[in-house]
């Protein structure tokens, strides 16, 4: 396991699954958007809606519709990764949880299908993460919270923050992948992919 603090350099080998992770609101999504390919990208977010719509609900107050939803999204996230893992050169996953037993079970299930696991974790500075959240959920906050979706607090995030930078300080952040990546500039960084 390496692990790149402030990564100015990324290089992604054939046959890898690139995790990305993060705080909410701290640019992974538009990492993705900028330095890989669209068809390479499998984004949890998207298809936890799209599993939403299917559904037929009208809300996920109730935990056990919320928990419904999120375990269809994770049987279309898995598929998805294996069909990827044979099909294509590199896959992106956006994202996975940075709680470290949540990471820990994607991890192992990657560990079967990729040869290298590549972690990137979009670090910026908290403010910085705060205001991007905040400008980006202003305009779904109403729709979210009709379908039982309510939006972290400043203290809430600011302790993800303070458990996200705990991880990275004891280097267990890195642990089962290959290589990671800490992002904390974006305009700094430089993405090189092998596809052959």
């Amino acid at each position: 396991m390496k692990l790149i603090d402030n990564a100015t350099d990324i290089r992604i080998p054939k046959g890898s699954v690139v995790i990305m992770t993060g705080l909410q609101g701290a640019g992974k999504t538009f990492f993705t958007e900028i330095f890989f390919d669209k068809e390479n990208v499998i984004c949890n977010d998207k298809i936890f809606w799209e599993q939403f719509k299917k559904s037929g609900k009208k809300d996920m107050i109730a935990q056990e519709d919320y928990q419904d939803i999120y375990d269809r999204a994770c049987d279309v996230v898995f598929k998805k990764i294996e069909k990827y893992s044979k099909e294509k050169s590199y896959t992106v996953i956006d994202s996975i949880v940075y709680s470290f037993e949540g990471r820990m079970n994607c991890l192992r299930k990657m560990k079967k299908m990729f040869s290298n696991i590549i972690l990137i974790v979009i670090n910026p500075e908290f403010d910085t993460v705060y205001k991007q959240f905040q400008e980006r959920e202003s305009a779904v906050r109403n729709s979210k919270e009709q379908v039982g979706i309510t939006m972290p607090d400043w203290m809430m995030m600011f302790a993800n923050k303070y458990v996200l930078d705990e991880q990275i300080k004891n280097g267990l952040i890195g642990y089962k992948t290959d290589i990671t990546y800490i992002v904390r500039d974006m305009d700094n960084v430089k993405v090189s992919i092998e596809t052959k």
